[in-house]
């Protein structure tokens, strides 16, 4: 193994820590970080997937209470299944169409070996063989697609699973399964929150399998684009929350203005000075 090879390979490594390491970090972020949310200066930053599995468990309470909800329950079902089976069927065609398509092509082939010999670090116009060939990069690329296609199928399962739970949940409260009392609102939160964690990982695998696409023209460009892909799913991942009290300050300041803006008529100010109230009441 030369110069090279070491350099080609601490890349790759590095970027696969990078990327993993990140995502290690975000799921356990509920349990590394009180409630799931940490500060940077004065701002405080939540987890979205945290966000999302609150939304998830007050939406199963709400159509689980409401009988009259599950019509809106079923088309947010509706919704959801179409988008994971969208993705799904994406994946599968690239994987079994596209990629093999483009591997066993002669043509895709050479420029893949091309591009595997160019690299502004390790080589460069006048470059060698890379330590890792293109029939090795393909084949990652191959199975991180075959991840993807798993993790959306799951999250699909999961979710057709709980379409028949709402019948289910419309019906008798003391339903029997086998002799026990059963609660299907704890069971239904329990598979949305698979769910939501298989398309969750699905999307992740999404990006990691552009990220193998991005390694076919070298280890650089590998690690470049593992740096500024992990940056902005760390941006998305996480909502900076303003504190309710400070939104409310900057109301009573446009409120208390001799002028009032345009917008700022007499119902939003009651709106405004009904929700402060109820505000106070519970504090």
């Amino acid at each position: 193994m030369n110069h090279d090879h070491r350099v080609e390979l601490s890349l790759a490594v590095l970027s696969l820590v990078v990327f993993v390491g990140y995502h290690v970090w975000h799921y356990c972020l509920p349990w590394l970080h009180f409630k799931g949310h940490f500060k940077i200066g004065k701002n405080r930053y939540f987890n979205a997937d945290q966000f999302t599995g609150d939304a998830t468990r007050l939406w199963t309470h709400a159509f689980g209470k409401d009988h009259k909800a599950s019509v809106a329950a079923v088309q947010t079902l509706r919704n959801a299944l179409m988008v994971c089976t969208l993705f799904a069927t994406a994946t599968a065609y690239i994987g079994a169409r596209a990629l093999p398509t483009i591997f066993l092509d002669e043509k895709y082939s050479k420029e893949l070996f091309r591009l595997s010999r160019i690299d502004p670090i390790t080589g460069g116009a006048e470059g060698h063989l890379g330590l890792i060939g293109p029939e090795i990069k393909s084949g990652i690329s191959f199975c991180v697609s075959l991840v993807v296609f798993l993790s959306l199928a799951q999250a699909t399962r999961y979710l057709v699973h709980v379409g028949f739970m709402v019948k289910i949940m419309m019906g008798e409260a003391s339903a029997q399964r086998e002799g026990e009392s059963i609660n299907y609102e704890v069971e239904v939160m329990a598979i949305m929150g698979q769910a939501q964690f298989a398309f969750s990982l699905g999307l992740r695998g999404i990006i990691a399998f552009g990220l193998t696409f991005a390694w076919f023209a070298g280890p650089t460009t590998l690690f470049v684009a593992t740096i500024v892909t992990t940056f902005l799913i760390a941006w998305t991942d996480h909502l900076r929350v303003v504190p309710y009290k400070a939104v409310y300050s900057e109301l009573d300041e446009l409120a208390h203005q001799q002028t009032a803006p345009e917008h700022m008529d007499d119902k939003f100010i009651q709106i405004r000075l009904d929700h402060e109230q109820n505000f106070k009441a519970r504090h």
